[in-house]
């Protein structure tokens, strides 16, 4: 086509010019191939002309949906020509009649003698004339797809009228080519060579503006393809106070977001859901004033996470709605009413021209792919008009027919394609990984894996997006294969894993639609390549999302999107559930121990402490004053000494966070205290402090189920009884303790 696509299932038609009767069809194959045979006659003389009565080949054979047989009379006389089926049973008449001397055609259009259309198969034709009859056999094809087979050709054509023999060189064609999304296509005057290829070029009237080609995904500029390596965030959209459900950016928080994702050099982003009117219209004003800069946006469809039976076969009409609607949106022609939890307004913005693609779904959990398999044993192939995938798992055949959609309802409603993707994690790739033990995990237990689907009439392409960190699962810091990969600031197993996800996606473009480390204090897992699961300070945090986006590159995949540009405050995490708030009041306090809450490149900071919220507290010894405040990430204390801190002093402040008469009396340095404490800070000197809580009230191990017996999970009334460093268990079958006890310090 005019894109430079294959065009699969085009009819295609050469009708000699000469005698229209003569017609020769054929259908394109998947790669746009398609093979026309023309029988032609070889008699160029009359001392070729046969001595008796000859019943020629049909031409074509195989066919669909017409067939021309030649017969040659050397005298006149009654002749019959009839069509069988394989039983012997007449199926048609197609001569019976007197004919005059010489060579002749008739031409069978594939009905019975009723006018009804007969079955595919293979067919008889007898011919009698006077006490001589001549029998030969044909194959009638069906309609769908298949180019037929190769037979006898040479450079003459026979055309013959009764009574008269007349033979003529290189003949001419019409070329009439329809199909599916494609103008309709004429050629006149086209000449043939015997096995020579001839080449068409369509006018497709889908538009494709951005495609897949090779290992990324490009854009058309009006007359080719330009790769682009994606260099994209993910926009979440809860800000610190509110949950996710209520899309609450304003437009002044979206217009200077876009604005700093250009200016830092980023090209793209992507949201999970459909947002609010105001962000399409916001996107939509940036890219107007940045016409040869734009932000491109990979818009999501969000799958519903509420799937009560764990079957995805079950929400497949919710989600099919969802992509409708979606599509309709970021067209802007669709008006939503008033609704909780999802985005709703009037959608009036057309943004297609920069979506460059879809990521439908989310993170299918393996519960889901087990029962989807399970219920759906039958669902193993889908032949759709966009994609098919002729052998996969129900939930990899339901994956196929909802791609499948998205790309049939924009096409269908829009005229226009773009690239299409099924969000996916390494939960459910397709790579076995040695190190995993299936017996105890669900990490390497089932994959959805769609390397073979086949975007046969689906130009603008598929590609593969995964969310791959680098110490997530374990099999990526423990795999052997992975651990012999480095890079130039050394051991990298995540580079391993990105290079061996690519090597199996070798035939669609890869893109890692989630990468990053988080600034959190603390640390849920560690990874062989020091990328670890938190523990960094934003500078670190940096340094190592452009190192994963350099291992993004030199792996072969075409981009990635860091995660992320907000800090998302109503984020749980597993490392510190046992020890947070109540969920519904989690969005109001930043924990900035927990991982999943510091990804972000924007961290919403509050204002500093101003201690007027209480009245000090004075001393007579070394320490003068104390003050206090409070906020949404820290507790405050501004502690006056008489004199600096040197590194002989130890400073031990006791917090009492439950009933004055439960905790420990006596603090770390051998104080005792007025009020009961749980937790003990110990300011050694500027460079160093460790925070400690009683034994009975330490969480350690809660998780993993290997506390010790005398940590009850509560405070008691204690004298003396030890303090634990704090800190937390952070792997389920590994010796892996993060000391998160142990105090950042800064000036």
């Amino acid at each position: 086509d005019n894109f430079g696509f294959a065009v699969p299932d085009a009819y295609v038609t050469f009708t000699d010019e000469f005698n229209t009767d003569n017609s020769f069809s054929s259908v394109t194959n998947s790669a746009g191939r398609y093979e026309i045979t023309i029988t032609i006659s070889s008699i160029n003389n009359d001392a070729d002309i046969p001595d008796k009565f000859t019943l020629f080949q049909n031409y074509p054979n195989p066919f669909n949906p017409s067939t021309i047989i030649p017969f040659y009379m050397n005298k006149p006389g009654f002749i019959s020509i009839n069509i069988y089926n394989i039983l012997g049973q007449k199926v048609k008449t197609l001569i019976n009649s007197n004919y005059p001397p010489g060579i002749h055609q008739v031409k069978w259009d594939g009905t019975n003698d009723r006018g009804v259309h007969a079955a595919a198969g293979m067919y008889f034709y007898r011919a009698v004339f006077g006490k001589t009859g001549v029998t030969k056999k044909m194959i009638m094809l069906d309609g769908g797809g298949s180019s037929y087979p190769s037979v006898q050709a040479s450079n003459n054509f026979m055309l013959t009228k009764p009574g008269l023999s007349q033979i003529r060189n290189d003949p001419t064609y019409r070329v009439n080519i329809t199909g599916n999304y494609i103008n309709a296509f004429e050629q006149t005057g086209v000449s043939l060579s015997t096995g020579s290829p001839l080449d068409f070029t369509v006018e497709r009237f889908v538009s494709i503006p951005f495609a897949v080609q090779g290992d990324y995904l490009s854009i058309f500029d009006g007359n080719s393809f330009s790769p682009i390596f994606i260099k994209g965030v993910n926009l979440g959209i809860s800000v610190p106070g509110t949950h996710p459900g209520e899309l609450a950016a304003t437009d002044e928080q979206y217009q200077r977001w876009i604005a700093r994702m250009g200016e830092i050099g980023l090209n793209s982003v992507r949201i999970y859901t459909l947002h609010f009117p105001r962000f399409y219209e916001i996107l939509s004003e940036y890219n107007n004033l940045h016409p040869d800069n734009p932000l491109y946006l990979f818009q999501g469809i969000w799958l519903n996470e509420e799937n009560p039976n764990n079957d995805l076969v079950e929400i497949s009409e919710e989600f099919d709605n969802d992509i409708e609607e979606v599509i309709d949106c970021i067209h802007g022609n669709r008006t939503i009413e008033t609704r909780a939890g999802k985005a709703y307004g009037e959608f009036t913005t057309d943004v297609s021209k920069w979506v460059i693609g879809y990521i439908i779904g989310r993170e299918i959990f393996p519960d889901e792919v087990i029962t989807t398999n399970e219920n759906h044993p039958d669902s193993t192939s889908f032949y759709g008009d966009a994609v098919q995938l002729t052998n996969g798992n129900p939930s990899e055949i339901w994956a196929a027919k909802r791609i499948n959609k998205t790309i049939e309802y924009e096409r269908n409603t829009y005229g226009v394609e773009r690239p299409v993707s099924l969000s996916s994690w390494p939960t459910l790739d397709p790579l076995t990984h040695s190190t995993e033990d299936t017996s105890r995990s669900q990490e390497d237990v089932v994959s959805i894996d769609l390397e073979n689907l086949i975007t046969y009439n689906a130009p603008a392409g598929y590609f593969a997006s995964f969310h791959a960190y680098p110490y997530y699962p374990d099999f990526i810091s423990e795999e052997p294969g992975y651990l012999s990969y480095s890079d130039e600031q050394g051991p990298n197993s995540y580079l391993g894993y990105l290079t061996a996800l690519k090597e199996h996606y070798s035939n669609h473009p890869l893109i890692i639609a989630e990468f990053g480390v988080p600034s959190s204090w603390g640390n849920a897992h560690f990874a062989h390549s020091g990328m670890d699961q938190g523990g960094f300070d934003e500078t670190e945090q940096g340094e190592y999302n452009v190192r994963m986006l350099k291992n993004i590159y030199n792996s072969g995949c075409g981009g990635g999107m860091l995660f992320s540009w907000l800090n998302e405050w109503f984020k749980q995490s597993w490392i510190t559930n046992p020890i947070s708030c109540d969920q519904s009041r989690r969005v109001f306090w930043h924990n900035v121990t927990n991982p999943e809450q510091n990804y972000g490149l924007i961290a919403f900071d509050e204002s500093p402490p101003d201690y007027s919220r209480w009245d000090p507290v004075t001393g007579t010894g070394r320490i003068k004053s104390i003050k206090a405040d409070v906020g949404n990430e820290y507790f405050h204390l501004l502690i006056k000494l008489d004199t600096l801190q040197t590194d002989l002093d130890t400073i031990v402040i006791g917090f009492d966070t439950y009933r004055d008469d439960l905790g420990e009396s006596i603090l770390p340095n051998g104080e005792t205290t007025i009020n009961r404490n749980e937790f003990a800070l110990v300011i050694f000197s500027r460079d160093s402090a460790l925070i400690f809580v009683t034994e009975a009230y330490d969480l350690f191990g809660i998780w993993h189920g290997v506390s010790d017996d005398n940590q009850l999970y509560h405070s008691i009334q204690t004298d003396g009884a030890p303090w634990n460093l704090v800190r937390w268990k952070n792997n389920y079958y590994e010796d892996a303790v993060y000391e998160i006890g142990k105090l950042r310090v800064r000036d």
